[in-house]
């Protein structure tokens, strides 16, 4: 121990106050006369919090310790006795229980724990909210549908916000209502602005944990440990040290205050220790009423919550975009430094990088040069428009060297450890045109990349080179790409469905989403109450063709189209589903009028031809309103399988085609006038007639003889072709007209030209 003495008390005090926490104490020594000597005691009441520390009494540790060796001096020196024993006894004096300070009491801690269980009540649930969407690939599908990441976080933070207002005025209303000191005697606008504020920064905080989880389980038990925690730190002894100057360094105190519970219950301790006093007027919120180094106000609490709303905003912002999302794509971690980002165009290199990908030798080694005839020139005639600049009009989607590929690592131990890296393609060099008002086609086996060639012409997943424009507009440019959601419809592999909303509201919903106005969106009719939410196909259908849609991008399985149910009654019970029964007969018919064509091709170009597997099929349509006979159908056939000659049975569901087939062969016979409709019939002889339609029988003209007076005859068979139209299917061996039959003699034509054959 090192003694520093001082001529005068001054001297001793100014030392003191410019070297806090140095010296314990001081003693100041009288000596009155030679058989009289005074003293007293000085403790140093500077105070200061170190974490690993013990906090130490000064009075049991300093001056008790000190006074008792003074007084031991005083006595040997004024006896002359440096051996005399001087022994004191140390009693605590019977006394009332004196005033627990509030920073050491976890019951003077219950008013702020309760309020701020109140006001985080909804934290966890939010954070679940918003992880559940990112997990579901709703944020996704409101994305392809044009929705902007801005509108999506700033659709959030308003009703949030709502929400924190409206919580603020009930817990306010509340607790004036209760006659709360901290309500009552404090002024209350001070008191909704504390909690207002804490609210909206506990939402951005809870944004910014969102973009950190990616499923919706682990997002509750997160919430409750930053729940407890927030608990845990309130009610400990740290919530006040911060704040009243025990805390010297300014940096534990700033980080400190990064966490938002931590300034609320700053503030509402300030307002419980001012309730005790008189309370706090609005023109006292920038007055100190915690005593410390430094002093803080109400105003120094409002500005940290004010902060951490901002702060914790752009944090999640910027963790939204450089974090993974659901499909795995993730931005640069200095995106926001790109021009491209703030002006929404594209890299202006883009244009000359993809003429010189266009120009490219056949002879690069990289150069990829197909087999198929076909192939080779699609991709000649895309890449000449490419270099030459030139967009075609009837061309609805234009692919320009599209590539996609992903890095993959690879560890190869031999010896000594070494990492590789590999490129897996799932798309490269697609040069090709899509021509409008046709229906499309993606074939090919799992893995073959059908499904990323969609994601990457909806903007879900980024190309690693080349381009492609839609309608004009390019999928590198994210002014480009906010055209095409509103042009392209798209209907995805997942479900992307709330369960909280009906039918009806998806649709208006997704309505919003693109910019349809009010009117058209309250003309529409829809009946809900016949809404299942089994017809998932359906209603996803519906959200990808409902606008101004230009094109339509299917990634569906054709078996799950086939088996969906579209069919039997459905159609009648809402309105919105037969225009989609028109559309796609109207798609569907234009495949059947162009079979021959597909057939053609694959004959030409492929060496394919159709093969008979059996000519003695007999196929039957069973309508969905007779289904309660098939178990006693087939029972019996069963018995009778080896008298009728039945082979096998095969039985399946009626496909999507097949139903869209149905109404258009129903609608055909309901529009059909057989007086303006001729067919006609070739004889086995080559000559031909004319019959009116659904004429069951016609006589042939020139047929009478002495065996035959009245002439001979034929039978009629009328059937729909694939397309619905009505066609001869064939007729029966001439025979004899009965005598008591009238028959209309068909008029004889010399032409020889085919009659209709139903397939």
């Amino acid at each position: 121990m090192q003694v520093k003495s001082f001529r005068t008390k001054d001297e001793m005090d100014k030392w003191l106050l410019d070297n806090p926490m140095r010296c314990p104490g001081a003693l100041h020594l009288f000596e009155t006369n030679a058989k009289e000597l005074r003293y007293g005691i000085e403790i140093n009441s500077s105070s200061s919090f170190e974490f690993g520390r013990q906090i130490e009494d000064p009075v049991f540790k300093f001056q008790v310790p000190l006074q008792y060796a003074v007084s031991r001096e005083i006595s040997r020196s004024l006896i002359g006795d440096p051996n005399f024993s001087f022994d004191v006894g140390l009693k605590e004096f019977a006394h009332p229980p004196g005033r627990i300070d509030s920073s050491d009491s976890y019951d003077a801690s219950f008013p702020t724990i309760f309020y701020l269980l109140v006001a985080m009540f909804g934290f966890t649930f939010r954070i679940h909210s918003l992880v559940l969407e990112k997990e579901m690939k709703l944020r996704q599908t409101m994305s392809i549908m044009g929705l902007y990441d801005s509108a999506y976080w700033t659709s959030w933070f308003i009703w949030e916000g709502f929400m924190a207002f409206l919580t603020s005025l009930l817990i306010v209303a509340f607790g004036t209502m209760f006659r709360d000191d901290i309500f009552v005697k404090n002024n209350i606008f001070l008191v909704f602005l504390l909690f207002f504020l804490f609210m909206i920064s506990m939402v951005s905080f809870a944004f910014m944990i969102s973009t950190l989880l990616s499923k919706s389980s682990s997002a509750t038990t997160v919430g409750f440990f930053i729940l407890a925690f927030g608990l845990v730190t309130v009610a400990s002894i740290f919530s006040s040290l911060f704040y009243d100057g025990t805390v010297k360094n300014s940096n534990y105190r700033i980080l400190w205050s990064f966490f938002p519970p931590n300034p609320f219950a700053g503030g509402f301790t300030v307002l419980e220790e001012a309730a005790g006093e008189g309370g706090i007027r609005w023109s006292q919120r920038a007055e100190c009423k915690l005593l410390g180094d430094p002093c803080v106000s109400m105003v120094y609490f409002y500005l940290w919550l004010v902060s951490l709303f901002f702060f914790w905003s752009l944090v999640a912002v910027y963790f939204d975009n450089i974090l993974p999302n659901s499909t795995g794509l993730r931005k640069s971690r200095l995106y926001f430094l790109k021009p491209s980002y703030w002006t929404c165009r594209g890299d202006s290199n883009l244009t000359e990088d993809i003429r010189h990908l266009a120009s490219r030798s056949p002879t690069q080694p990289d150069h990829f040069t197909p087999d198929d005839e076909d192939v080779r020139e699609e991709e000649a005639s895309v890449k000449r428009a490419t270099i030459e600049g030139t967009i075609n009009p009837d061309v609805a989607v234009q692919l320009r060297g599209l590539t996609k590929s992903y890095s993959m690592a690879l560890k190869i131990s031999y010896h000594r450890h070494s990492l590789m890296f590999s490129t897996y393609f799932f798309l490269k060099d697609l040069w090709m045109n899509f021509p409008k008002n046709q229906l499309f086609c993606l074939l090919g086996p799992n893995g073959a990349g059908k499904s990323t060639l969609i994601s990457c012409l909806t903007g879900i997943t980024h190309v690693t080179r080349g381009d492609a424009l839609i309608y004009g507009n390019s999928i590198q440019s994210s002014k480009g790409m906010s055209t095409i959601r509103r042009l392209v419809g798209v209907c995805a592999q997942f479900d992307s469905l709330w369960n909280a909303l009906s039918a009806k509201e998806h649709l208006h919903l997704f309505a919003s989403i693109k910019g349809l106005p009010m009117a058209t969106r309250k003309s529409v009719s829809f009946a809900e109450n016949y809404i299942e939410w089994s017809y998932l196909s359906t209603l996803h259908l519906a959200f990808a063709v409902y606008g101004t849609m230009k094109r339509l991008l299917a990634d569906v399985d054709i078996d799950k189209i086939a088996n969906s149910r579209l069919g039997s009654g459905y159609a009648a019970k809402v309105t919105f589903p037969k225009s989609l029964y028109n559309i796609l007969s109207q798609e569907n018919d234009i495949n059947a009028k162009h079979r021959k064509a597909v057939k053609l091709f694959f004959k030409q170009r492929l060496n394919v031809e159709p093969k008979v597997e059996n000519e003695y099929m007999l196929t039957f349509a069973l309508p969905s309103a007779q289904e309660e006979i098939l178990a006693r159908f087939f029972s019996e056939v069963e018995k009778g399988q080896s008298e009728f000659g039945i082979k096998s049975i095969q039985l399946g569901l009626g496909t999507l085609e097949e139903v869209f087939l149905n109404i258009a062969k129903k609608a055909a016979l309901q529009t059909f006038n057989p007086k303006e409709n001729m067919k006609t019939l070739t004889l086995p002889s080559g000559a031909t007639l004319q019959a009116r339609t659904f004429t069951e029988c016609v006589k042939i003209p020139g047929t009478e003889s002495r065996q035959n007076p009245r002439g001979l005859m034929v039978d009629i068979f009328w059937a729909q072709d694939d397309i619905g139209n009505l066609c001869i299917s064939g007729h029966s061996a001439e025979k004899p007209v009965p005598p008591d039959l009238q028959l209309t003699a068909a008029s004889l034509a010399t032409s020889t030209r085919k009659g209709c054959s139903c397939c």
